[in-house]
């Protein structure tokens, strides 16, 4: 289906070589407590009680991996950390729990005060969807919001990419069956994966979406190592891919 966005039901994505993230989370570290919020971002609504924390981690309400945020109360936001120049915005979002009523509503601004409405989403669909928007070269700040039901109804939000680069170029890729470690690490990691591949592409980007780190290792193995020790201290989003797929995950560098 495609429409002035696009969405696609159930897929994974990758984002083609010539794109740049500027932006972006997959809440791989929030635990419903302002401490847990990525870096950057700034999230109205955080909360730990069982009843109705702010984050799933049932794998059918979350993205590639859990946890996901969760808009469980009425009225709440989220908004990015600023960035310059992007053109697009992706993100996971599922609706959860008997349906009701609802709007979902994507802004862009100059700041964190002036919003212009991009999208809204009259009743955000049970099914698991990613969303594909324009973003305006003069936008440096996007807000997510959701006005929910006094009856219920939550939405699941994960996987979120603000980049600049082709906005029809996004091709559907697999995610590759890998495990990343350690994690922490204090220099090295590790990509073990469940069967043998030709080569090994790896890139680390900080969590502003820089690319400080791309190596191509053309080998043939199931278990390749990464060399992190000529980057500073911090978190970083490491993506691996090869002929199988691809998969990114956060990593906390500590020497």
């Amino acid at each position: 289906m495609k429409r002035i966005f696009t969405i696609l039901i159930l897929s994974v994505f990758t984002l083609p070589t010539f794109a740049q993230i500027l932006v972006q989370t997959d809440f791989a570290s929030y635990n419903g407590l302002s401490t847990g919020v990525p870096p950057g971002w700034f999230i109205y609504w955080n909360d730990t009680a069982a009843s109705h924390k702010s984050f799933y981690t049932g794998s059918s309400t979350c993205g590639i991996a859990c946890p996901a945020y969760k808009f469980g109360w009425d009225s709440i936001y989220v908004i990015t950390p600023a960035f310059a120049h992007a053109d697009s915005v992706r993100f996971y979002m599922k609706g959860n729990g008997t349906f009701q009523a609802n709007r979902f509503q994507v802004y862009g601004g100059p700041d964190t005060t002036n919003w212009t409405l991009i999208q809204e989403f009259n009743n955000v669909s049970g099914s698991a969807t990613i969303v594909t928007l324009p973003v305006a070269d003069s936008y440096t700040n996007l807000k997510f919001n959701y006005y929910k039901d006094s009856l219920g109804y939550n939405v699941g939000f994960d996987d979120v990419y603000v980049f600049a680069g082709s906005f029809s170029g996004i091709a559907e890729h697999s995610v590759l069956d890998a495990s990343i470690y350690p994690n922490p690490t204090q220099g090295k990691i590790n990509v073990e994966m469940a069967h043998y591949s030709k080569s090994l592409s790896v890139t680390v980007s900080n969590i502003l979406g820089k690319v400080v780190k791309q190596v191509v290792m053309n080998t043939i193995s199931a278990n390749y190592e990464v060399d992190l020790n000529d980057l500073e201290d911090g978190v970083y989003m490491v993506n691996v891919r090869n002929e199988f797929g691809e998969k990114t995950q956060r990593v906390v560098l500590k020497k």
